[in-house]
């Protein structure tokens, strides 16, 4: 499975957003402030790789090193939402909320086009709300089950 390849190597400091003089300081300070609030659980995406994994690099830098193993720059090898992934990019991936559900952890989305922040609801609320979603998606599978129909 994906998140078992996922990694990101070592980052180096000259190649993020905090040595980019024309990086817009108060969505980054917006961008990291809500990856924290998430617990380092992130998706940046927007159509250019290039400024997705500049941003997943910048990042990076607030994970641990067991954070890091299971995050993914965009690219080839890493194309579609993997949930539970803590930190990942994607080019040219509109991120639903029924994708955004999946991860047991509440995420912050990134997107680097529209220049917005988007953030789950806080842990509390989004364990709840994620348990009632798939003890209602376990109550229709089982009426299907007994109804073929």
């Amino acid at each position: 499975a994906e998140i078992y390849a996922a990694h990101l190597s070592p980052v180096v400091f000259n190649n993020t957003l905090f040595m980019d003089a024309t990086a817009d300081q108060d969505f980054l300070a917006r961008a990291i402030t809500s990856h924290l609030q998430t617990h380092g659980n992130c998706v940046v995406v927007g159509s250019n790789e290039t400024t997705v994994n500049v941003f997943v690099d910048t990042l990076s830098l607030f994970l641990s090193s067991d954070e890091r193993r299971r995050s993914a720059r965009a690219g080839p090898n890493h194309h579609h939402f993997t949930p539970d992934l803590c930190l990942q990019g994607l080019v040219n991936v509109n991120i639903s909320d029924d994708m955004a559900i999946q991860a047991c952890l509440p995420s912050t989305i990134i997107d680097v086009d529209a220049w917005t922040v988007s953030q789950c609801r806080l842990y509390h609320e989004y364990t709840v709300l994620r348990r009632e979603l798939l003890e209602a998606e376990v109550k229709q599978l089982m009426r299907q089950e007994q109804d073929p129909g």
